[in-house]
């Protein structure tokens, strides 16, 4: 993982301003810091605090809970730091990390590990679901390895996938988390051009990314991306390949950065807090609208029998945020499972998710 400036700047920041936060609210006698204050008091985003539970789980003993853990403000800092590090580089070029994570230099093994890798990940949801589901179906088969070439190649047949239905919706819901990030500094955040052309190349769009380097440094905010990316929408995109092969991940060397101040509060430090008017209201689970033959057929003709897997599916849906993306995860799902889209099946589950969103 290598940051550009930008990049490392609010990686640091974010980083200062959440151990900023746990000094400040910490015993002075206290030597070691218990993790479940951080893991559970909405301190950090969600994803973040997930590659945070993740690193400890692997340095922690299985009879141990990391929410027991308590450990000493270095240790901490080190983790977290790791932790937002992993989330920017997921956020800004999901194609490449996910192939340094789940992947060695040789290739990916559908293992224990590579299924618990998977549960880290809650944005951009598509990456597990579908990788989840090729993994399953490879194992099924006795193939329990691929390539990094192969797993790399995969990759971007997501990632296009997705860009096959990238309405301008689509595209605002997948520009979304990478500005959310940068929120703590604004409720209207903007990003330097230069990194949204990381973003798009990592997908392999290459009209975008001549278009955001050719504005160099310019701070462009989600409204103007858009509005950028709806003309090349017109325009269609063109898909480059994927590499043959990447090199594997290096190890990174941090530079000391000094601050001349810190952030001072939880909302400056990234937490969210909603209040009661911003609290969305829970929607019921998408089974309550499958009927008992549908959801047999859905196991049958999908999943292939596999229950873990519908219910991990049907677990997605339910935290799709808006119907388009239901739609949208339902399409996925069946075209990676080669099933028909506009199948009988197909149409029965988009109306189950459409009453979801649309009961009165």
């Amino acid at each position: 993982m290598t940051f550009s400036h930008w990049g490392r700047r609010i990686i640091e920041e974010k980083h200062e301003a959440v151990m900023r936060w746990v000094t400040t609210t910490v015993a002075e006698t206290d030597s070691k810091i218990a993790l479940q204050r951080l893991l559970e008091n909405d301190v950090l985003p969600q994803q973040t605090a997930n590659f945070l539970a993740f690193e400890l789980r692997g340095n922690t003993s299985t009879e141990t809970s990391i929410y027991e853990l308590q450990l000493p403000l270095d240790q901490i800092s080190k983790h977290l730091l790791s932790a937002y590090e992993k989330s920017y580089a997921y956020l800004l070029t999901p194609e490449t990390f996910l192939a340094d994570f789940l992947a060695t230099a040789e290739g990916a093994a559908f293992d224990e590990n590579f299924a618990s890798k998977l549960q880290t990940f809650l944005v951009y949801d598509y990456f597990p679901l579908i990788l989840g589901a090729w993994g399953e179906n490879a194992r099924q088969n006795d193939v329990g390895y691929v390539s990094r070439t192969e797993f790399v190649v995969k990759l971007r047949d997501i990632d296009e996938l997705i860009l096959h239905h990238a309405t301008i919706s689509v595209m605002v819901d997948l520009l979304d988390p990478i500005y959310d990030f940068h929120r703590h500094q604004s409720s209207d955040p903007t990003l330097p051009a230069s990194e949204l052309a990381l973003f798009f190349e990592d997908k392999g769009l290459a009209q975008a990314v001549d278009e955001f380097n050719a504005k160099a440094d310019q701070p462009i905010n989600i409204r103007e991306a858009v509005q950028i990316i709806s003309v090349l929408l017109g325009t269609g995109f063109t898909v480059t390949e994927p590499p043959p092969a990447l090199e594997p991940p290096q190890e990174i060397e941090y530079p000391e950065t000094q601050y001349d101040e810190f952030l001072h509060d939880l909302q400056e430090a990234g937490v969210k807090l909603q209040t009661p008017e911003e609290t969305q209201v829970a929607l019921p689970s998408i089974e309550r609208f499958i009927s008992k033959k549908l959801r047999k057929k859905t196991i049958l003709k999908v999943f292939h029998e596999n229950r873990s897997e519908y219910e991990r599916f049907i677990a997605f849906l339910n935290g799709s945020t808006s119907l388009e993306k239901a739609i949208l995860n339902i399409e996925t799902t069946l075209r990676m499972q080669r099933v028909d889209p506009t199948s009988k099946l197909a149409k029965r589950l988009r109306e189950a998710a459409t009453q979801r969103f649309c009961q009165k």
